[in-house]
Order: C-alpha cells, then sequence, then structure tokens
C-alpha cells in the first residue's frame, strides 16, 4: 500500500504512549490475550490502520519516514518487555531484534510450503541473508517448517503444531468411524481450480472404492 493511500485512510492519533508489558505487531489478530491480559499490549498496526502523530512527528525530524524508523520509534515508547506476532511472515518483524535489543516472538499463521512461494522466494532469501534476520522465539506448526525457516531466520524454535488449535479441547465421544480426506487443492479469485494436488484423484477414487466395500 502507497503512503498516500495509507495517509488517506487510517485513523490518526495524537495520544502519547504508555507503557506497558507486551507489544503486539499488526492488530489483526491477538491470540495471546489467551495468556496475557489485554490491557498489558500497545499495538503497533503493520497494515497502516492507525498513525501516532508524536511517533511520525519523530520520524519526520530524523528525515526517515520509513516503516522500520517509525517501528524503532513507537517501540522505544512503548518500553515492552516482549514484542509479539501472530503473523510469521512479514520480514520486517525479524528486523526488530537488531534495532531495539527487546525479545521477540513470533507463531505460525496457516500452512507454509514451497507453492505458498515464501521458502522459495529468491529475494526473500537473498534479504535473509544481508539483514540477519533473528527472533528469539519462533513457533511453528512441525519440525519440516522449521527447517525451513531456519534457512532463513536465526533463533529458537519450537514445534508446537497450531498455536490456536491446541486451545481447543478435543470430544472424542462424538468420534465417529469414518475417514477424513482433506486436499490441499488452491482456487483463483474466480473460484476456479488452480492447482492439483499430485495424486488427489488416486486418493479421493480409493475412498470411493472403500466406501462401497463397507
Amino acid at each position: 500500500m502507497s503512503l498516500i493511500k495509507i495517509f488517506l485512510k487510517s485513523k490518526w492519533d495524537l495520544n502519547r504512549i504508555k507503557k506497558k508489558k507486551f507489544l503486539l505487531v499488526d492488530g489483526d489478530y491477538n491470540p495471546f490475550t489467551k495468556y496475557y491480559d489485554k490491557k498489558d499490549f500497545n499495538i503497533l498496526y503493520r497494515r497502516g490502520e492507525k498513525i501516532n502523530i508524536r511517533i511520525l512527528v519523530k520520524c519526520i525530524f530524523d528525515l526517515n519516514i520509513s516503516s522500520l524508523n517509525y517501528f524503532k520509534h513507537f517501540i522505544k515508547a512503548s518500553s515492552p518487555r516482549l514484542i509479539f506476532t501472530a503473523f510469521d511472515y512479514h520480514p520486517i518483524f525479524y528486523k526488530i531484534k537488531k534495532i531495539t535489543n527487546i525479545k521477540t516472538l513470533m507463531i505460525q499463521k496457516g500452512k507454509r510450503t514451497f507453492s505458498d512461494n515464501i521458502f522459495e522466494n529468491q529475494i526473500f532469501k537473498e534479504e535473509s541473508k544481508n539483514e540477519n534476520y533473528y527472533v528469539d522465539y519462533i513457533f511453528l506448526y512441525n519440525k519440516s517448517t522449521c527447517d525451513n525457516y531456519k534457512k532463513l531466520i536465526k533463533g529458537n524454535y519450537f514445534s508446537i503444531g497450531s498455536f490456536e488449535n491446541n486451545f481447543q479441547k478435543l470430544n472424542f465421544n462424538s468420534q465417529k468411524n469414518e475417514v477424513l480426506f482433506i486436499s490441499n487443492f488452491k482456487i483463483d479469485s474466480n473460484n476456479l481450480l488452480k492447482e492439483n494436488c499430485e495424486n488427489d484423484d488416486l486418493v479421493a477414487m480409493s475412498l470411493c472404492r472403500l466406501e462401497k466395500i463397507n
């Protein structure tokens, strides 16, 4: 999004930023309130939904109105003990530790595959080497995803499954003797099939045969 569009659509905030224990980067979603009180969080809106004028003025005096410089001043004013994000795929978050020396934590949001163009993005790979990306605590779905991210970002990795799904209690009383097949196919903006996963047809046909036998 261009700076002009951000300025036109943003909500302008004149309030002084209060010092709080935690800072959430990207206010679109905050699952961390399952563990911590909402009042202990400041929110740094990454998508331009809200702009703090006091912080923007500091950037203007620096002659540097970049997102990273805005982040730096916002974080300094907030003075958090820990910086969170629930979105793992925004490179600007990987730079925060380097400019603030405050501990950072991120969780995985959605599946990460080579077809998602994250691990195979050549620009991302080159930037990760030059920028020396680092996040203190990185919580991902599985070991495979951890291994791929380790090629791009340094930090302490933990394989925990889905952070969100771990809050859901399992109900085995309603469990049925059935087989559930979930395909990873993709559709485009016109709801047309964009990508068909290998052997999807074979698996579906085998399940149909099994159903008829039973």
